[in-house]
């Protein structure tokens, strides 16, 4: 019988062997499983798992625009629009002539208010399907968003017929018509939507909505005033009368508009960014500074609040803080006279005398341009479509 200190040391024996074994050879996953299960979370709406299993995926496969395309789709759904715009880049880099890629591209722009950047992946879209109607309006939304009306008109008006009961799309091409003074045209499309919307507080403050951004001003204050009788708690209504009352210089009455939007609606930018421009009209750099930062505290890529925080720190005396604040606006929004001459400024205070000259030169190379279009404009000259990729 073999004694237990025995027993032990061969017990001991058999578990250092069994631990010195060589482990089991880990079996790679296979890159059509880790394909189909990141699809199965998509569509499962498992959006932090299918991200990591298309990336893992792609580290086996670099080369896949499915993958690509797929990871770009799940960054969409997670609004990291910046991460689905390089990750449908990828995709396009490996297969170029697939029209869905360029209408997520084109969608991640679109959401990410980057509507120059929209419209050539819409253009294309439509180059290479033309019948495809979502392209088409998105692609006529982007020109209207980015100022250019001919060219909106002109995407928008063959979705006419099948759109006479969609109010934002009436909108849209009433403004444009507006714009461009086809006022027979314009009114038309505003008749349409009274008769769509009927005599609702919405929709008198789509109408008045439209007739503020063409600058009909008593009719817009007419329209405004009675979506607030109406309905005084809508989004959007007051700040559309304090647009308004700021355009007509009542300023006390435009201020207490604007508070009274960030009472309903505190997590949007616009009243606050409103705010910021009377304070400083009325010369509180101070409570301008503190509006402007909260705009941007909400959505940091506002280039009207970043110019505002660099103009109240400069009424402050302090440059070197503006500085940052007028560079990001300048990224931002690069055709910007206004910008580019109050960065020159910011340079000047703080001795960057050649980057200042720089700067105020761009700022009146861009007042010459935008001159020149205006009178284009008003002559009826309009830049050409833009040519097929």
């Amino acid at each position: 019988m073999v004694a237990a200190p025995a027993r032990f040391i061969l017990a001991l024996i058999v578990v250092l062997l069994l631990s010195n074994q060589p482990a089991s050879p880990q079996v790679p996953p296979d890159p059509k499983t880790l394909f189909g299960d990141a699809q199965r979370a998509l569509v499962a709406h498992d959006y932090p798992q299918a991200e990591i299993g298309f990336r893992k995926y792609l580290e086996m496969d670099p080369r896949s625009a499915a993958g690509y395309s797929n990871l770009g789709v799940v960054y969409m759904r997670l609004a990291r629009y910046d991460s689905a715009i390089e990750a449908f880049h990828k995709a396009k880099a490996l297969a170029p002539g697939l029209p869905e890629l360029d209408l997520n591209l084109g969608l991640a722009y679109y959401h990410e208010e980057e509507f120059v950047k929209a419209i050539p992946a819409f253009e294309r879209v439509i180059h290479l399907k033309p019948e495809d109607s979502q392209a088409r309006y998105l692609l006529g939304v982007s020109y209207f968003m980015s100022g250019d009306y001919a060219h909106a008109v002109t995407a928008l008006e063959p979705l006419s017929g099948a759109e006479q009961q969609n109010l934002d799309f009436l909108c849209e091409l009433g403004i444009a018509y507006g714009k461009l003074k086809r006022t027979g045209d314009s009114a038309r499309a505003f008749r349409q939507m009274l008769h769509v919307g009927g005599d609702t507080a919405q929709m008198h403050l789509l109408l008045g909505a439209a007739d503020l951004d063409l600058d009909r001003i008593p009719d817009a204050q007419t329209e405004l005033e009675k979506a607030a009788a109406l309905d005084p708690r809508l989004p959007f209504e007051h700040y559309n009368l304090g647009v308004l009352y700021e355009r007509q210089a009542k300023l006390e009455r435009a201020s207490a508009e604007f508070k009274q939007e960030i009472r309903l609606a505190p997590d949007e930018p616009w009243s606050y960014e409103s705010l910021g421009t009377i304070d400083l009209q009325l010369g509180d750099a101070a409570g301008a500074l503190e509006m402007f930062r909260r705009a941007v505290s909400i959505n940091p890529k506002l280039p009207n609040s970043l110019d505002g925080v660099g103009e109240a720190l400069m009424r402050e005396g302090q440059p070197g803080k503006a500085l940052p604040y007028f560079q990001q606006a300048a990224q931002l929004e690069p055709d910007s006279a206004k910008v580019h001459f109050q960065l020159g400024q910011a340079y000047e205070k703080t001795g960057q005398h050649q980057k200042a000259q720089a700067e105020i030169a761009e700022a009146g190379r861009l007042q010459t341009t935008a001159r020149k279009s205006f009178e284009d404009t008003m002559a009826g000259k309009f830049r050409a479509p833009t040519a097929d990729p």
